[in-house]
């Protein structure tokens, strides 16, 4: 092997592995950014029902869409609650329960919740 060639090819493959360290990081946007994952929806219809004793056999998950939240805290911050100011991806979730319309935003795992 070329001597000048080593260095080279060492410099290649770091930089490659760095990349794909990088994008690894970064959370992959679903195939489909109005089809939530069925744990997300459980997770936010059961804070919903915490939250209005409303079964969650009674509501229905009607509208998904992907997005990216201002913070942590999904744009919902509690009076006097510190929110880390980073882009959060997430879900935000329309769900119907006893003729009312709710909307459930989610981190992209479904564990921060925040109800409207």
């Amino acid at each position: 092997m070329d001597r000048r060639k080593g260095p080279l090819i060492v410099t290649a493959v770091v930089v490659l592995a760095l990349a794909l360290a990088v994008s690894a990081c970064e959370p992959a946007s679903p195939e489909d950014p109005t089809d939530a994952p069925p744990e997300v929806e459980q997770a936010a219809m059961m804070e919903l029902s915490n939250q209005t004793g409303i079964p969650m056999e009674g509501m229905d998950v009607v509208g998904a869409q992907w997005t990216e939240w201002p913070d942590a805290c999904l744009g919902l911050p509690e009076p006097d609650e510190q929110c880390a100011e980073v882009l959060t991806p997430g879900w935000e979730l329309t769900i119907e329960a006893e003729g009312q319309v709710y909307v459930v935003r989610t981190d992209d795992l479904g564990t921060i919740i925040r109800v409207e």
